[in-house]
């Protein structure tokens, strides 16, 4: 009896089981932010991935990779770029990442030098004091959600005196009732009153030379000027004519008899 057919059937079939067929699945598209190794934005990306990604369960591990490597770039791409794409893969993937970029201690050093490094604010207006209030206040509350906050009103203050110009700090100053340590609130609500102060001033300003300048540019309206006559001029009684009475044709008419008599009149 010849075996080899069978066999080399069951050769067949082995190998038709172990050949994998070419397929093209696509992924849903997600808009992912992208990170690319700076840690101060290692827990605003991973906290975004966690929830969109990670967490989902209806992704497989590795289609869960795909949208990781596609979401970064740089350093962070090249910390991974060693590993293949599979399921296995991904959580390794992830740990890595989360060794190299996850430092507590780097993250919240670099929350801190984002204000310890502000520049000096070396001319006052209110668009410069805005920014580092809001630098300041959005430091503070990363530091704050990662269970450092900074509350110690010196250490506020004295970082606020470095960077303010010297003429603010001693109007601020003023306004301190005793010789109290002062909240780093006080301080900060003065500098938004002020600014605010400033910004409303300076709206005023603008409103006030647009409306001189508008006076300026409008033509000249016509004037109308009413003449008076300083001589006198004159006026008959009888017609209202200019001419004396007695040169009035309508009352020599009328009075013919009158007239006659004056004219006979001899002045001695």
């Amino acid at each position: 009896m010849d075996d080899t057919p069978a066999s080399s059937s069951k050769t067949q079939g082995c190998e038709s089981s172990n050949v994998a067929e070419p397929t093209s699945i696509k992924l849903p598209e997600i808009h992912l932010p992208t990170f690319d190794g700076t840690i101060k934005n290692w827990h605003s990306f991973y906290d975004f991935f966690l929830s969109t990604i990670d967490r989902s369960e209806r992704l497989a591990s590795v289609q869960k990779f795909h949208y990781l490597r596609s979401s970064l770039t740089g350093k962070a791409a090249r910390s991974i770029q060693s590993l293949d794409v599979t399921e296995l893969n991904y959580s390794i993937a992830i740990d890595v990442l989360k060794e190299k970029f996850d430092c507590h201690r780097q993250v919240c050093m670099r929350y801190w030098d984002l204000i310890f490094d502000y520049p000096k604010i070396t001319k006052e207006t209110p668009e410069a004091i805005d920014d580092f209030l809001e630098t300041v206040k959005v430091n503070l509350q990363a530091l704050e959600k990662l269970g450092e906050p900074v509350t110690s009103n010196v250490a506020l203050i004295k970082l606020f005196t470095s960077k303010l110009p010297s003429a603010i700090i001693r109007k601020w100053q003023r306004t301190l009732p005793d010789k109290k340590m002062p909240s780093y609130r006080h301080l900060v609500d003065f500098l938004k009153t002020r600014t605010n102060g400033d910004r409303t001033s300076s709206a005023s300003t603008v409103i006030k030379r647009e409306s001189d300048q508008h006076k300026r540019q409008r033509p000249n309206a016509p004037r109308s000027y009413a003449f008076t006559s300083t001589h006198n001029t004159l006026v008959c009684p009888n017609c209202q004519g200019q001419h004396e009475l007695w040169n009035c044709d309508v009352f020599k008419a009328n009075n013919s008899t009158i007239v006659n008599k004056a004219n006979s009149v001899t002045i001695v």
